[in-house]
């Protein structure tokens, strides 16, 4: 009777959908604060054509300082976001990332005309700490994923970063040429505040604090699955067993 409903809840679209989805959402809003900028500040550093944006007259190597500076805070923030993420609040660590990424995005603009290429500096290691997204979307998805399913969410999952990387290339030079250069940081940023709005709305650390999931799907996802042990005891099996085989050939 179990087996017949767990077969039930696994073919029926569910909440553990909805999650997958908003992850893959919420990573691919982070990945365009990343990749922004690399498009923006062509035409930040442009010459002036007098069409009233102001413009920037940085040196490569500041340039390159500023391209740089997001993966400097964003080294620091990975280890960070997996451990607080496991120990518990995942949901509102990447609701706060979320948020703090956008507008940290959205300030990019005032910082560009008030302190110039070191204040952006700033506030690009600023918004790389922040973006612990990763981590804490993988800890989402290793509570609300049963085994079963894994491997095609993680693939959505990863998929986020191209994505991401797409739309940020393909519509900042757009937003440039069409409203100016500031409007690309404008709007990405706020996507980003749309994106922790979603997350803070629809998602939920687990499925065992989710309010509206049904039994069936609850009892489907947190049923006990392979385990580690496991796996690592049917691996190492299957590692002896093809070693026997190529020396019985030999």
């Amino acid at each position: 009777m179990k087996d017949a409903l767990h077969a039930a809840a696994a073919k029926r679209w569910g909440w553990r959908h909805v999650e997958v989805l908003v992850l893959f959402a919420a990573l691919s809003t982070a990945i365009t604060h990343r990749v922004c900028l690399s498009v923006a500040v062509v035409d930040m550093t442009a010459p002036d054509n007098g069409d009233g944006q102001q413009r920037f007259d940085w040196l490569p190597a500041e340039k390159s300082t500023v391209l740089g500076c997001f993966l400097w805070g964003y080294m620091l923030s990975q280890v960070a976001g997996g451990t607080l993420s496991s120990r518990g609040g995942a949901t509102r660590i990447l609701t706060a990332a979320l948020f703090l990424s956008g507008a940290l995005t959205a300030l990019v603009p005032l910082a560009a005309t008030t302190g110039g290429w070191a204040a952006v500096a700033g506030l690009r290691v600023a918004t790389g700490v922040v973006q612990c997204v990763y981590p804490t979307s993988y800890t989402l998805l290793g509570r609300w994923v049963p085994l079963a399913e894994r491997s095609r969410a993680g693939a959505l999952i990863l998929a986020s970063q191209p994505v991401g990387n797409v739309v940020a290339m393909a519509s900042s030079g757009w937003l440039a040429y069409a409203w100016g250069w500031p409007s690309v940081f404008y709007v990405f940023g706020g996507l980003g505040l749309l994106a922790a709005i979603m997350v803070f709305l629809v998602s939920e650390d687990s499925p065992e604090t989710h309010p509206r999931i049904s039994a069936e799907e609850r009892e489907y996802i947190v049923q006990p699955s392979t385990t580690a042990s496991t796996l690592m005891e049917t691996n190492s099996s299957l590692v002896w067993r093809s070693s026997d085989s190529q020396v019985s050939s030999v």
